[in-house]
């Protein structure tokens, strides 16, 4: 199972939910400046918040109990064949729109790490929930920048997320806060 942690900056205050292999390959970074050496070369200084503050209000979207209930495999079983467009399709990364026969939008993320040992490789998929305005602005947006609207959308939500780490057994969960999409091939 892929362990998620909220991690922030002391520095800037950005904060984000991230797997372990963002934690720890991107934030759990030390860097040594030679003593007197200044400011910090800006391509480690801290960035800008770029998520909503922690005062904003939550969203709440209603589904119906086959999408959005307590049971997550059985929400995942509701709306893995809904697919009403892909976004982004590349063999290791995808992001697609699905839609509840009550009509509740969903975005599905789908990432692959691949180790090129054994053939099977970490594979995480990452549901959330959206609005009809939402889903207009992801599909309206380029694929370039369909990951960080989706990621700014998903920000304070809950989430299904399905994981099927290498040689591990696929687990099917709820998660709360939202989500980020960690490194992928």
């Amino acid at each position: 199972m892929i362990e998620f942690t909220y991690m922030q900056c002391t520095a800037c205050g950005h904060g984000e939910l991230v797997d372990v292999y963002e934690r720890d390959e991107d934030w759990l970074v030390e860097i040594e400046l030679p003593e007197g050496a200044g400011a910090i070369p800006p391509f480690l200084a801290p960035r800008a918040a770029s998520t909503p503050s922690a005062s904003a209000p939550r969203v709440e979207l209603d589904g119906c109990v086959a999408c959005c209930g307590a049971d997550a495999a059985a929400a995942w079983d509701a709306l893995r064949s809904r697919r009403v467009a892909t976004l982004v399709d590349e063999s290791h990364f995808s992001v697609s729109l699905s839609r509840c026969a009550c009509g509740q939008n969903f975005a599905q993320v789908f990432l692959e790490r691949v180790d090129w040992v054994g053939g099977e490789d970490d594979q995480t998929w990452l549901v959330v929930a959206l609005r009809d305005a939402e889903v207009e602005e992801l599909r309206a947006a380029p694929k370039r920048e369909v990951e960080s609207r989706l990621h700014a959308l998903a920000w304070g939500r809950r989430f299904l997320a399905r994981f099927f780490p290498t040689q591990g057994e696929i687990s099917v969960a709820w998660r709360e806060s939202g989500f980020a999409i960690g490194p992928h091939d």
